[in-house]
């Protein structure tokens, strides 16, 4: 038809299928992320007062027991506190062991 200008190119295709391969090179060759360690604390239920911390992630499923000392927790709850995304120095992820002392 008149007044139409020249047909449109045809989009480009591109590959997006990667093998697991490429995947696993790709990966290898990459930089992990700079993030904070997790901190991990040992609440008690009953009075919802920090009994301990580890500067590591310890994860422990519920209705797992730590021992601690001479005292014995089982795990009735877990928390993971992810801090909010800010262009500032970001806060550390907290997991919270909610958990009850076992009488031994």
């Amino acid at each position: 038809m008149p007044g139409r200008g020249p047909a449109p190119e045809p989009e480009p295709t591109f590959e997006v299928e990667a093998s697991a391969q490429q995947r696993r090179a790709y990966h290898a060759m990459s930089e992990p992320i700079p993030t904070p360690p997790i901190r991990t604390v040992l609440v008690d239920l009953a009075t919802e007062l920090e009994r301990g911390f580890w500067d590591e992630p310890l994860w422990l499923p519920i209705g797992a027991t730590l021992e601690g000392g001479e005292e014995l927790w089982e795990v009735v709850s877990v928390r993971l506190s992810l801090p909010v995304a800010s262009a500032g120095p970001t806060g550390r992820p907290i997991l919270y062991l909610y958990a009850r002392h076992v009488e031994a």
